[in-house]
């Protein structure tokens, strides 16, 4: 095991649900509905000590309320000052932990108690039980319930979190950003293929104009010619304007000028 300098908080995730559940002032048949559940299994949510995160990140949009925070000990910013990550594959997250320590699958499935098989498994996981996590984030020193959040807050009190602490960032914080920008980029990209695609498509719009004189401004006469589909031509005319409606939007800014910017 490596040395352990994390620290999550001792959580009883139903007892967390409770409190947020009484302050949102919903029923109990409300939160089932939600929930997708009979109204006869709430109580079972609220009795559990752990969780699947699947269903905490479920529940989080429910009671508008980051639950995974707590488990960071930044309870504080659970409510308004974070925002949910749901894209979390929490298998890959952890394979990419095992590599970056130099453990391998055998010495992890050692420390969990458990057969290689099992492992295999928890790699290929998209959600997983909140006390396994915390056992994992123990033996391989990384809190993974803080890559499930990320900050929203306002400028102002970037700030004012600013001053209070002055905690670098985080590596998951950084691997967040770094997935948020080069998604960012590979839209920008696709946006610009599109837009090359649809001026071809405008460009022979135009010249299928031009060759039968055809124009949405004389469409009285041009649907009394002979051969002529109604319903195709204006199906042609409402695609014109709404690409010519893309065309004319501004590019979009790239994320690498953002951050020059900035």
């Amino acid at each position: 095991m490596v040395a352990n300098s994390v620290n999550i908080p001792g959580i009883n995730i139903g007892s967390l649900i409770v409190r947020e559940f009484k302050r949102s002032g919903m029923t109990q048949v409300e939160f089932a509905r939600r929930l997708n559940i009979p109204p006869s299994n709430v109580t079972r949510i609220f009795k559990k000590e752990t969780i699947e995160t699947s269903k905490l990140i479920e529940l989080c949009g429910i009671l508008d309320y980051n639950f995974f925070s707590d488990y960071c000990g930044d309870s504080d910013n659970a409510k308004n000052g974070y925002s949910l990550n749901r894209e979390i594959q929490i298998g890959t997250n952890i394979e990419s932990r095992l590599r970056n320590i130099k453990m391998t699958q055998v010495e992890f499935a050692n420390h969990l108690g458990v057969k290689q098989p099992v492992v295999s498994r928890i790699l290929k996981k998209e959600s997983i039980d909140t006390g396994r996590l915390i056992e994992i984030s123990n033996i391989l020193d990384y809190n993974f319930f803080s890559d499930f959040y990320e900050s929203n807050l306002s400028d102002g009190n970037k700030e004012k979190a600013s001053s209070q602490s002055e905690t670098p960032m985080s590596d998951s914080s950084l691997k967040q950003w770094g997935r948020i920008l080069k998604r960012n980029e590979e839209l920008v990209s696709e946006n610009a293929k599109l837009k090359e695609y649809l001026r071809e498509v405008y460009s022979q719009m135009q010249k299928f104009k031009q060759d039968n004189d055809i124009s949405i401004d004389n469409w009285d006469t041009l649907i009394k010619r002979e051969g002529i589909d109604v319903m195709n031509m204006a199906t042609f005319f409402f695609l014109e304007a709404n690409i010519k409606k893309i065309l004319d939007e501004p590019e979009q800014t790239d994320s690498s000028e953002i951050i020059a910017k900035e």
